[in-house]
């Protein structure tokens, strides 16, 4: 979704998609009365993320996954970073007020797995130890 990427101005970044997500499947609240909820979004929102991805339009992705078998970092960062920025500004418009707690990502490079944690510090998202949007 377009309005969700961050933008340079007027243009876009291109979309990213991770490889896989962890998503959270609440067990309180029924995926009819999620459904029924999101229809009081905007029409281009009918999403509890970013994705129009029918297992993560109804189900929170609290870790993302980036594999890059090639073992290219820098491309899995550039795609990671824009997915969790357009994850942190979905979460804003769901009505969050303030910064986002830290998310965990998790960027796969060759056989090395990377755990970073994503955090919104309001006017930009910083990762520990060095992803950034």
């Amino acid at each position: 979704m377009q309005d969700l990427l961050p933008q340079r101005g007027e243009h876009f970044a291109d979309a990213k998609l991770v490889d896989f997500a962890i998503t959270l499947i609440p067990q309180t609240i029924t995926q009819e009365a999620i459904t029924n909820w999101l229809r009081s979004q905007p029409p281009n929102m009918h999403t509890v993320s970013q994705s129009r991805y029918p297992q993560l339009r109804l189900n929170p992705t609290i870790v993302p996954l980036e594999v890059s078998v090639s073992g290219l970092e820098n491309e899995a960062k550039i795609q990671m970073a824009i997915w969790v920025s357009a994850w942190h500004e979905r979460v804003r418009l769901l009505g969050r007020t303030g910064p986002v707690i830290a998310l965990p990502v998790i960027i796969v490079l060759s056989h090395q797995w990377y755990m970073y944690f994503a955090i919104d510090h309001g006017n930009r998202i910083v990762s520990t130890p060095d992803l950034c949007v």
